[in-house]
């Protein structure tokens, strides 16, 4: 859900990712080291395990229902200046909200 292509091929040098199930409940391919931190519907916290501040951040979707979806993804705390649940809140963290 978050990162670069979980596809065959390398993205490129220290790019990380992690392609989330549905309903947040697992990571089902990852670059190594990322846990999921929060999953409430729709709200997705993903620990890097390390800063990705200043980084590029990308989310995509899926299979998206009929009807049409919207993804965004910021990181937590650290200079994007975006206040995230307490337990999520630092540069380790990104937050990744679908829309229906």
């Amino acid at each position: 859900m978050v990162g670069s292509g979980i596809g065959p091929g390398s993205p490129g040098p220290g790019v990380r990712r992690a392609l989330v199930i549905g309903d947040g409940s697992s990571i089902v391919a990852q670059s190594g080291g990322i846990t999921i931190a929060s999953h409430p519907t729709g709200t997705y916290g993903l620990n890097f395990g390390s800063s990705v501040d200043g980084r590029a951040i990308a989310a995509t979707l899926q299979d998206q229902p009929s009807g049409g979806s919207a993804i965004g993804a910021t990181i937590c705390g650290g200079t994007a200046g975006l206040d995230c649940p307490i337990a999520i809140n630092d540069a380790n963290h990104v937050l990744a909200t679908s829309l229906r």
